[in-house]
This record gives C-alpha cells, structure tokens and sequence, in this order.
C-alpha cells in the first residue's frame, strides 16, 4: 500500500531520523534503510527557504547550488551504483540522470535495462512470473523518464506498451495519458493523440503540457 512518511527529526549519533508514518504512525528510521528507500526515487529533494536565506542555502548546498554540477555528480552517483548493484532501480536513476543531462540515447539504453527484468507489462509482483530485480512495481506510476526517453529516440510502440500497462491498473493517470499521445503524434496518428492529450487534460485541467500539445 502506497503511503507517506514525514521525517519529524534525526539523530547523528544513533543513525536514525523520527518520522510519522501516515499508515504505521511514529518510527525510527536508520540513514541506511533511508537512503535505500530515496535511491528508488532518484534521491529527489526539493529545498524551500525564505528569499532572505537563499544566500546560506548555497552555501550549505556547496556544489550542488549549481545546476548543472548538480546534475554531473547525480550522473557520476547513479552511474558507480549501476556498476556497482546493477538492479533495476540503479538504471531507471542512470537513465533519468542521463536524460537530464540531455543524453536521450544513453537515457533510453539505461532504461532498457532497467526494464529487461520485467516478466510481464504491469509490472506486478503478485502476478506469476515476476522475479527479484524486476522495478518497483508501481516504477512507472511516478517515473516518467522512460516515456520522455523513449518519445525522444523514436520508440513510439515501446511507450504505447508501457502506458498501456500503466492504464490498465491506474485508468485516471493522466501523465500515461499524456505520454500516449505524445507516442500517437509521433506515428502520425493525430484523431488519436489528440484524444489522449483531451483525456489528460480531463483528468488535470491545469495540466500545461496536454493544453500545450492541444496548442491551447
């Protein structure tokens, strides 16, 4: 079951952060099983401060101020994990570390591994045949890199079978929707993208990429 975890607190001594748990309640969480957890989605963080403490964010953020440094040595990380574990969370965060660097081609072969282990198209563990080292079964609810890679290198039938996969479990996920239809413009099958861009658009009246492909 999908649920939150709200980080109330930590302890450098003990090796562990308090959190709520919207589903378990209060815990203790050591920094390892943290980070494993934060690997599966590419150690995404977002920092919010008032104008007047930007200043001592970069500082404190050092290297990683800089976006495009920021991004080399998300690459460097991914790319000595991927070596290092070779499973498919470590390609699926080497493929999105390549993507937005602009590789879209090593994007789409990183992704392609991380896929590799898939025994069947949604990705389910309780279905037969799914085995260790497959993705997070849910990867492609939240991880849409594999769509932007594979639209970007041509791969329009790959990305029809992967949101198809995704819809048949989540019918209302408005970004499979979206993807579709950028995969559907791409085969030149426009009466059909266009349908799928009004669905996303349905789904998230404020989505700007949908409004956008619609040339709304």
């Amino acid at each position: 079951m999908g649920h939150y975890r709200l980080l109330t607190g930590y302890d450098d001594a003990r090796g562990q952060f308090s959190a709520l748990d919207s589903y378990l309640g209060p815990l203790k969480m050591n920094y390892a099983k943290f980070d494993e957890l934060w690997r599966s989605f590419g150690r995404t963080y977002l920092v919010v401060v008032p104008p007047e403490k930007a200043a001592a964010l970069r500082e404190g953020l050092g290297a990683h101020a800089d976006p495009l440094a920021a991004k080399t040595e998300t690459l460097r990380v991914a790319q000595a994990e991927a070596d290092r574990r070779g499973d498919a969370v470590a390609f699926l965060n080497l493929g999105q570390a390549k993507l937005d660097l602009g590789d879209a081609s090593g994007a789409a072969r990183a992704f392609d591994q991380a896929l590799a282990a898939r025994p069947d198209r949604a990705l389910d563990p309780t279905r037969p045949g799914w085995v260790q080292g497959s993705p997070p079964w849910r990867a492609l609810w939240y991880s849409f890199g594999p769509f932007e890679a594979y639209v970007r290198t041509g791969q329009y039938d790959e990305v029809l079978r992967l949101t198809a996969a995704v819809l048949r479990s989540v019918p209302t996920h408005e970004e499979a929707h979206y993807w579709r239809g950028r995969a559907l413009m791409g085969l030149g099958r426009t009466t059909q993208a266009q349908a799928a861009f009004r669905e996303a658009l349905r789904l998230r009246p404020g989505y700007g990429a949908a409004r956008q492909a619609l040339g709304m």
